[in-house]
């Protein structure tokens, strides 16, 4: 079978016909390289999920080569943390995905949460933070929280992101 005309996909390394079968990768260790049909459908939005509050809410959701969600309308900051998230291994068949703090802002929370409850937010900022959220009072500021996937379905990693913790404590109350 000739390979003219076709193209190899990064994801399942088969040839396809790119010209109506296919996307380019726009992220992760695939950014810009052929995927095919079948990949690109069956990706898994579920590697994390960045929501990014200043007066309004963004949301995307990433999978190993799509970024899905109000992709327009992210900050440098939310692009910068999607493209630096990796998976970390802790052994042969555990680990966790994690990102680098964007530039110019500090990581507020590194936690985890499971079915018995948040683990390592040890000011019990992610309560507070939740409390405000769900109730649509979104700060006037940036903040950027993470939901990333781990190893366990029955966990995930919780990172929050702010230029400035003082600024988050007291636009909850805490000064």
């Amino acid at each position: 079978m000739s390979n003219k005309g076709l193209r190899k996909c990064a994801g399942c390394e088969k040839f396809f016909d790119f010209t109506s079968d296919g996307w380019f990768a726009d992220r992760g260790e695939y950014i810009d390289k052929p995927i095919c049909q079948e990949c690109w459908h069956n990706d898994d939005p579920d590697i994390a999920t960045i929501v990014e509050y200043d007066g309004d809410k963004n949301e995307i959701s990433l999978g190993n080569y799509t970024l899905m969600g109000d992709t327009d309308n992210i900050s440098l900051a939310v692009e910068d943390l999607a493209n630096s998230i990796k998976w970390v291994k802790s052994d042969g068949w555990r680990g966790h995905y994690t990102g680098d703090t964007p530039k110019g802002y500090v990581r507020v929370v590194d936690a985890w949460f499971s079915l018995d409850g948040i683990h390592g937010d040890s000011e019990g900022l992610i309560d507070r933070l939740e409390y405000s959220l769900s109730a649509g009072d979104y700060p006037p500021f940036p903040v950027i929280v993470a939901s990333l996937r781990t190893s366990n379905c029955m966990s995930r990693g919780l990172d929050v992101y702010v230029q400035d913790k003082d600024q988050l404590l007291k636009w909850m109350g805490d000064k």
